[in-house]
């Protein structure tokens, strides 16, 4: 829970919407220096019984199969495991356009992306996914042909294709 990871956006974009949306609750995993601002923040939205901050989960799996949508609010990502755990767990995602989750998303229709910050937009692409069951399972469906270049024996023969590239042989 930190500024770079941006949860505060998370929280603020579905104090938006959450009345049209009663059933829907925010879980936010992870812990950080902003645990105490955030808690602070969901209350003063009220929020407390929308919201819920579950720290750490070593499992974080089961957290994914259990949830609708994964939402990704970071400012900056080098390479994005979250996402890509959620995708391969068969969410659909909504994200900010931080460099490394652009490259993942971009043109695969798995989810919805807004300009980091942007408040407004990311509420409305949560909206957007939330109340359209069809347009998820769309991207719930795109996200189990996408996630096949994840297969572990697909990852391991590029490997060894770039074995035998460094070292000059052919297969």
């Amino acid at each position: 829970l930190n500024k770079i990871k941006n949860q505060e956006l998370l929280i603020k974009a579905f104090a938006k919407i959450h009345n049209n949306f009663k059933e829907w609750k925010i879980y936010i995993y992870g812990d950080g220096e902003l645990r105490n601002y955030l808690k602070k923040l969901i209350i003063s939205l009220n929020l407390a019984e929308k919201v819920f901050l579950k720290g750490v989960s070593k499992k974080i799996y089961n957290q994914f199969a259990s949830c609708t949508i994964y939402a990704h609010s970071s400012n900056h990502e080098g390479y994005p495991n979250a996402v890509i755990e959620a995708l391969v767990s068969g969410k659909c995602v909504i994200s900010t356009n931080s460099l490394g989750v652009n490259a993942i998303l971009k043109n695969r229709k798995v989810g919805l992306v807004s300009d980091c910050g942007d408040i407004k937009k990311f509420s409305e692409n949560l909206r957007l996914l939330m109340s359209n069951d069809i347009l998820r399972e769309k991207y719930e469906y795109n996200t189990k042909k996408f996630t096949k270049i994840f297969c572990i024996r697909k990852i391991g023969y590029l490997w060894i294709d770039l074995f035998y590239e460094v070292i000059g042989l052919k297969k």
